[in-house]
């Protein structure tokens, strides 16, 4: 079992726990509710959250932590172990109040929804609590609700269990806002998950300090589990990358993920964010924002000869259709080549639609990638024509944005060497996208727009992912 790299004494059986009776219920409930139970690792970390003092102490059957926080790498069951160590606390006392914040009400959610399915999935605690999307969890004394991320709306609350997410993005004041709601009463406790952050993470920086302490002070109150790389530095090997990967991902070292889907998902971020996110260490804010590094993308130009195999395109105009762009993409081996076909200047539907079949008459695409949210009008008028089309959602976009960055610094893409590319690539830079994911955006103070870049990257994605359903005539 993956232990963390850095942790508060003991994490082992040396301490009771509270947690050991309940294990059987959540687990109860969580098969019931979601098909499976914990993983181990997650079981430790709860087990250790809820430690108490053991006999012949003088705070004997007290909970050993008054706060606690885990800081591990994303897209490792953080939500949902909050999720269950929620429902625990909320359990554990008749006279519960648990609170739940993180930078928005909507991520708050995230635990809060599961914790609620869990309730109203499972017969015995549908009976005893009610549970809403909005009003929050109450029934025999208890209640669990979501508050916004400010002091204010926890002012005057007698709360037992806070949850906090996504301590990284928060300000300091709101985990003292929590922790004095706890009235440094015996049995409450605030609890933190995140992963790491920047210089200008407040709170994260200050459970940080206060850990490095409690490291070495077997009195302390706070609990803290760390699962970080040894270093900064990104492996441009991908089996170096993934034994790296496997020091600090649960998920990955338990074989509960594909390693070789896990490692082509994180190649496809920036190097910062690969170590902020994926080894959990903390980066220097003000990192390059650029698209690419440097002069990447012109080396990657060439005039050779189109393959033969399938061919793709992607459509990319914002919804008032100032301009658009028609990106085509093919498979070449290991390696995609991309061009662009085709752009416009405030078009309307059906001069794009022009252009579509006729770049389909002269080479047979296998299908049209269209925006699903901004090109409605479009996929309609493209399937009238009788053409194919494959509307992208946001995750699609999300996996089209992240593999053009894969692909580039892979030498993995070919491009025609396109002005206008070239100045939109120029132009564009990473936006973080809810939190696990990134998308291309246009620079703060850029005259260009960047349709191109992503008519581009769905097409790329589309000649990645896409069936054919016949041979592409050229």
């Amino acid at each position: 079992m993956l232990r963390p790299r850095r942790f508060t004494a003991p994490l082992s059986e040396d301490y009771p726990s509270a947690a050991d009776r309940w294990f059987p219920v959540i687990d109860s409930v969580w098969r019931t509710a979601y098909g499976k139970v914990l993983a181990g690792w997650q079981r430790d970390i709860v087990r250790a959250l809820f430690e108490v003092y053991p006999a012949g102490h003088p705070k004997a059957g007290v909970l050993r932590y008054q706060s606690a926080f885990l800081s591990v790498p994303r897209q490792n069951g953080k939500s949902e172990l909050s999720a269950a160590v929620s429902l625990m606390a909320l359990l554990m006392q008749r006279d519960a109040l648990v609170i739940g914040i993180a930078s928005s009400v909507e991520q708050a959610n995230v635990i809060y929804d599961r914790v609620r399915n869990a309730v109203n999935r499972t017969p015995e605690l549908s009976r005893m609590l009610k549970a809403t999307g909005t009003r929050g969890i109450r029934g025999d004394g208890r209640s669990y609700a979501v508050k916004p991320s400010k002091d204010a709306s926890l002012q005057g609350l007698a709360i037992s269990f806070g949850i906090v997410d996504e301590c990284h993005l928060l300000p300091l004041n709101l985990w003292g806002a929590l922790t004095s709601g706890t009235g440094g009463r015996d049995n409450a406790i605030v609890f933190g998950v995140t992963t790491a952050g920047t210089q200008k993470s407040e709170l994260l920086n200050h459970l940080y300090e206060r850990a490095a302490k409690a490291f070495e002070d077997p009195d302390t109150r706070l609990g803290a589990w760390i699962f970080e790389a040894e270093d900064d530095t990104v492996p441009a090997d991908d089996t170096a990358l993934l034994e790296k990967l496997r020091t600090c991902n649960p998920i990955l070292h338990a074989g509960l993920v594909d390693p070789v889907a896990f490692t082509s998902m994180v190649r496809g971020h920036p190097d910062e964010h690969i170590v902020q996110f994926h080894f959990n260490r903390f980066v220097k804010k003000g990192a390059s924002d650029d698209l690419f590094p440097g002069a990447k993308w012109a080396a990657l130009a060439t005039r050779a000869e189109w393959p033969a195999g399938p061919l793709w395109a992607a459509v990319e105009a914002p919804a008032n259709l100032d301009f658009a762009t028609v990106a085509v993409a093919a498979k070449d081996g290991d390696v995609t080549r991309t061009e662009l076909a085709a752009w416009f200047t405030q078009p309307t539907v059906r001069e794009i639609a022009d252009a579509c079949a006729r770049l389909n008459r002269g080479h047979r695409c296998e299908g049209f990638v269209v925006d699903s949210r901004n090109g409605k009008a479009l996929a309609e008028e493209l399937r009238r024509r009788g053409l194919r089309v494959i509307e992208a959602h946001i995750a699609d976009v999300l996996a089209a944005d992240s593999g053009l960055y894969s692909k580039v610094m892979r030498d993995a893409i070919r491009h025609g060497g396109d002005a206008l590319l070239a100045m939109q690539i120029a132009g564009a830079t990473r936006k973080s996208y809810g939190t696990d994911g990134w998308r291309i955006a246009v620079r703060k103070g850029s005259r260009f727009g960047i349709d191109a870049v992503r008519a581009t990257a769905q097409a790329a994605w589309a000649a990645e992912t896409q069936r054919p359903r016949g041979s592409v005539i050229r």
